[in-house]
């Protein structure tokens, strides 16, 4: 199952207070509250929802449904939206995060430990030219071997 969801950074607080719901009157005396008082269900919003059998056969299909989201989240961005009481809310994503197997995918991310060498016959094939296991450092490529764990390795190059 896919699900994504957007997790507000503000919230009702980190803890309750006399006046939970009275934050937003004046953010110089309450501060800015981290989103961790009320539940999940109360603080994040759905986003996308989908049973893994209607996109793992097909790369594109979950390409395109990150595709979707992102061109939601641009829009909602850039425009905002209209709360009543409050006036345009513009939402900005701050980052994405999730199962390696999730971000390795959405990020199309190169480098990344699926493409390490399973087995003699693979590392054999991948000799001279290693595609790479780290997606921030050249661990696992040509110039940096993932196993050099010295602080002059040549994978801590970024």
């Amino acid at each position: 199952m896919l699900v994504l969801q957007f997790s507000g950074a503000l919230g009702k607080g980190t803890r309750k207070t006399k006046t939970p719901d009275s934050w937003y009157k004046d953010l110089a005396t309450y501060g800015i509250p981290m989103n961790l008082v009320k539940t999940a269900l109360q603080t994040r919003l759905l986003t996308f929802l989908c049973p893994k059998e209607m996109y793992s056969s097909d790369p594109s299909v979950f390409k395109h449904i990150i595709d979707i989201v992102v061109d939601d989240w641009k829009q909602l961005e850039d425009s905002g939206i209209e709360i009543p009481a409050y006036g345009t809310v513009f939402p900005i994503v701050l980052g994405n995060k999730g199962d390696w197997s999730y971000l390795v995918t959405s990020a199309n991310l190169e480098r990344s430990y699926r493409r390490a060498p399973k087995g003699r016959e693979q590392a054999k094939k991948y000799m001279d030219n290693p595609p790479g296991i780290c997606h921030l450092c050249m661990g696992g490529t040509k110039e940096g071997d993932w196993e050099d764990l010295t602080l002059s390795a040549g994978s801590i190059t970024f």
